[in-house]
């Protein structure tokens, strides 16, 4: 999005072309009268900023670019956090299982 908003600081060129081919019949002519007809445009537009338009929506993309960046990196970092809480909490689980065995065990003293 920076980058297409960044466009319009470019000048900006189209074109359009067409080529028709018909055949006219005049009543009374007694042969027909085939007419070729080729034409081409050229379009070149710049807009001048004055007003700062342009260079303000290509702040306004980069700023939602930076946003959504920072709202991936902190998706992934509460991600990561939640990974690793969890796996602390099953390492707890598995360490009071490990103590409850231990101690449902009988005990065998010589």
């Amino acid at each position: 999005m920076v980058g297409v908003a960044a466009a319009q600081f470019f000048p900006q060129a189209g074109y359009q072309g067409q080529a028709t081919r018909e055949k006219v019949f005049f009543p009374g002519f007694p042969s027909n009268v085939t007419i070729n007809s080729f034409t081409g445009v050229l379009n070149v537009a710049w807009e001048i900023d004055v007003w700062g338009r342009i260079r303000r929506s290509t702040e306004a993309a980069r700023a939602n670019y930076l946003a959504s960046e920072d709202a991936r990196r902190g998706v992934m970092l509460s991600l990561v956090s939640d990974v690793a809480a969890a796996y602390f909490q099953l390492m707890e689980l598995d360490r009071e299982l490990r103590i409850a065995r231990d101690s449902s065990e009988p005990t065998t003293r010589p």
